[in-house]
């Protein structure tokens, strides 16, 4: 880590820069640099009371000091720092939920200008932190620390690639996918090595664009959204003949699609498809989008019997919305059929009504809850809804995630054996 260090307001009544609505932006070294890093470990292991917090990092010059500053912060504020190194925004997300971490930070400016850098940070079960749900609360300890970046760095290496690419096939039945030739950009950022993870796995031939990890960002940032960087996304479909063009930005979070003549296909078409498909899949679901453009994505949702709700524009708001609607929940366990007989035979004899279509769904007078295992992996998937009370929903959502664990661990140590 570089021994500078940087000026910062100490004023508590002046916000820091990089700190924006639900996430951390800013120019390095001016708006974001090593001392704030440092002060934002150490106030996210006291905020939430984080004793194993996951971090990784994009491709850019100034990601892996950064990340290195928050680790010092988060270890001397007594958290085990679980590094798993250069990486997209999704697999930090999957490594604090599927390993049960208390957060996650991803180090990663996405889209922004090469000097730019940034934070995305999740708490437990990978819930988001935004101006709603915690980061105000951190801009403030920031401000207010006189923390200088100091003491050991200390950090645990380990990869979740392997099991993120299985939960990622776990959506598709990929015997019944067709071949087909796919052009794939990734803008020189991270998503170029999920692509070699899946490559091998999947039935399509890719034509890769822009493949290599690179920081100097020698075809332009990868920001899709862009008009002029599109086209070497579009005439590498057109030249090659491919059935579909899809270009990811910096950090892998946000993808984008081009049509089999090369065509840019706004987001807001997607949406409705992939709305369409989710609600084949779970009919009457609600379908969360943003305020931006809107009827295009409720006439779908609605005429496919599908409820539309709205949210706050962000990745961080979107995902606490889709929590408040009945977002699902996904664990990893050992047994799952003993654990399901388990999780009944606790619930079941308060219940008004019990279900066994998918899984065991048990209804209570104020809230109800389903859970089924999934068909491909170890997991159990598990839904909570409550009437009008968000605190009982949390409360029994927590409750049933901790008895499940409980079960889990406990059939781990019998060898799998009820």
């Amino acid at each position: 880590m570089s021994e500078l260090s940087y000026p910062y307001p100490e004023s508590s009544a002046q916000a820091l820069a990089c700190f924006k609505a639900y996430d951390v932006r800013g120019r390095v070294p001016d708006d974001l640099n090593e001392t704030i890093a440092y002060r934002l470990g150490l106030a996210f292991a006291a905020q939430f009371a984080a004793r194993r917090v996951a971090v990784g990092h994009d491709i850019r010059h100034s990601s892996r000091p950064l990340l290195e500053a928050l680790a010092r912060g988060l270890y001397a504020g007594g958290a085990e720092v679980i590094d798993i190194g250069l990486c997209g925004t999704e697999e930090i997300y999957f490594a604090t939920f599927h390993a049960g971490l208390d957060g996650g930070i991803m180090v990663t400016a996405s889209h922004n200008p090469a000097d730019y850098n940034g934070m995305k940070l999740v708490r437990r079960e990978a819930r988001p932190v935004s101006g709603d749900s915690g980061l105000r609360e951190l801009e403030h300890a920031v401000a207010t620390s006189g923390a200088e970046p100091a003491g050991e760095l200390r950090l645990t290496r380990r990869s979740y690639r392997e099991e993120y690419v299985q939960h990622l096939l776990g959506y598709v039945d990929v015997p019944q996918l067709r071949p087909l030739k796919l052009v794939v950009n990734a803008g020189n950022g991270t998503a170029g090595l999920m692509i070699d993870a899946l490559a091998s796995r999947l039935p399509f031939e890719f034509v890769r664009v822009h493949h290599e990890p690179n920081p100097d960002f020698p075809n332009g940032i990868p920001n899709p959204l862009l008009p002029e960087n599109r086209s070497a996304t579009a005439e590498a479909v057109q030249a090659h003949g491919a059935d579909l063009g899809i270009a990811w930005d910096g950090d892998f979070d946000r993808c984008f699609l081009f049509d089999e003549q090369g065509r840019f296909i706004e987001g807001y078409y997607i949406v409705g498809l992939l709305a369409e498909a989710l609600l084949r899949r779970e009919p009457g679901a609600k379908i969360i989008h943003d305020p931006r453009w809107s009827w295009n994505t409720i006439d779908i949702v609605q005429a496919a019997g599908g409820t539309p709700v709205q949210s706050k524009t962000g990745h961080a708001f979107i995902k606490e919305r889709m929590r408040v609607e009945n977002g699902e929940i996904n664990r990893t366990v050992t047994g799952i059929p003993a654990v399901l007989e388990c999780i009944e035979a606790k619930y079941a004899p308060a219940a008004i009504t019990i279900d066994r279509t998918d899984g065991i769904s048990l209804e209570f007078a104020e809230w109800r809850f389903n859970l089924r295992g999934s068909n491909t992996e170890p997991v159990l998937r598990l839904n909570v809804e409550a009437r009008g009370d968000q605190a009982l929903m949390q409360a029994r959502t927590e409750e049933l995630l901790a008895a499940i664990d409980a079960m889990s661990e406990r059939l781990q140590w019998r060898g799998g054996v009820a």
